[in-house]
């Protein structure tokens, strides 16, 4: 990469798709280039592909195209623009920056917790880890259903969450390999619709009131994911960074029977806004 010398425009989504690329790997490669590149980061089209979108074409990739074909003036307005800009997911804006990920960002731990010890249970999603957290076991978890969960209380303000996402596991096994899925949600409640019935006045001498309300309803967006496979774990340390593991994959590291290990599962990055209300699952 270090020998291209042709400016670059990168054009990535914020997609789950197993076929999509991580957003990490494009970073990394721009990063990698002597040459101007910019990137722009848009939620999954739901509509024309973007290069059969006019608008699309004219806004962004024709002033690219008119700098780049023209002597890449130096004084360009176009040059100007930020290198990297990334729409966020909830909000529908788009943000810039020069580098990735955000300069403004803390990184903050929410804790798995299980008081029950039931895996069958779902246990709650906290920014604080009781000293009482039983943890539990699971057998026989591929006939009986391999999902946990854990769900947040309702957010009190809108959160919004900008890069790298990894989930730390601690696991012990009496097999030499599993594989893990970790996905996280927007869990949004809408609350009782409650509906009341105006009646005629010669009906109502025998009714105070009669309502009727609409069952909750539960919807869940998918924010992002990451899988890993134990025997994979292996970090490449000159490429990972504390919070965003890049995987060797050039050995495999068994599990020995009854050893507790920490599983560093990095999950897609992203930038997603949460509302108010909402809960984390």
């Amino acid at each position: 990469a270090t020998l291209i010398n042709v400016p670059v425009f990168a054009l990535h989504e914020w997609s789950l798709a197993n076929t999509n690329a991580d957003i990490t790997g494009t970073i990394e490669a721009l990063d990698r280039l002597n040459v101007i590149n910019k990137l722009l980061v848009k939620n999954p089209g739901d509509g024309l592909p973007l290069y059969q979108d006019t608008e699309f074409l004219n806004q962004e990739l024709l002033p690219f195209y008119e700098w780049c074909f023209n002597d890449r003036p130096s004084d360009s307005d176009y040059i100007e623009q930020p290198r990297i800009r990334y729409q966020v997911q909830g909000l529908n804006t788009v943000k810039p920056e020069n580098n990735w990920p955000p300069g403004n960002i803390a990184h903050e731990a929410w804790f798995l917790n299980s008081s029950s010890g039931n895996p069958t249970l779902p246990g709650s999603l906290d920014k604080q880890q009781p000293d009482n957290n039983p943890g539990f076991k699971l057998w026989n978890r591929r006939e009986q259903g391999n999902t946990v969960e854990f769900i947040s209380d309702p957010l009190e303000n809108d959160m919004e969450i900008s890069g790298p996402i990894m989930t730390e596991l601690y696991i012990s096994s009496n097999s030499g390999d599993r594989a893990f899925e970790v996905t996280l949600y927007e869990e949004i409640v809408v609350e009782n619709a409650v509906t009341k019935i105006v009646f005629p006045s010669f009906l109502t001498r025998d009714v105070e009131k009669d309502e009727t309300e609409e069952p909750v309803s539960v919807s869940r967006n998918t924010v992002t994911r990451g899988v890993l496979k134990a025997t994979a774990r292996t970090r490449d340390t000159a490429r990972s960074s504390e919070y965003l593991p890049v995987y060797s994959l050039d050995d495999e590291v068994n599990i020995a029977p009854g050893q507790s290990i920490r599983l560093d599962i990095a999950m897609r990055q992203t930038a997603y806004r949460f509302k108010t209300g909402s809960r984390l699952v």
